[in-house]
């Protein structure tokens, strides 16, 4: 395989992997999947863990849902369909792929912003 097809192949491997991210590029999103990843949860719960807003959290929900992520229980909670639990997998690899050596948290919000003088 050449360059040209190779590069061909990596940019249509890496289409899914765009289109997660600007699905989910607001931070709001990733929270609700990270939260939920630990088992159904009612709205105000869910609001307090993840710091949101409501209005933040019920825009992030509705999205969510939209996408199918998401689902409201018969018990008024929120949780993760099929594809949230693969997707929850997905950024808890994402977020040990960036833990510094030696730890198992990724680094805090901004700190690589802050470290890169690109």
């Amino acid at each position: 395989m050449g360059h040209r097809e190779l590069r061909v192949a990596l940019n249509a491997d890496m289409c899914g992997v765009v289109e997660a991210m600007r699905v989910l590029g607001a931070e709001s999103r990733m929270l609700v999947i990270a939260h939920l990843g630990s088992g159904p949860c009612g709205f105000n719960d869910l609001s307090r863990r993840t710091g949101l807003t409501h209005k933040v959290l019920s825009s992030a929900l509705r999205r969510l849902i939209s996408l199918g992520f998401v689902e409201r229980t018969g018990e008024g909670t929120y949780a993760l369909t099929a594809s949230g639990v693969r997707l929850a997998h997905l950024l808890d690899a994402w977020a040990a792929a960036l833990a510094p050596a030696g730890t198992d948290s990724p680094p805090r919000a901004g700190s690589l912003k802050k470290n890169n003088k690109n």
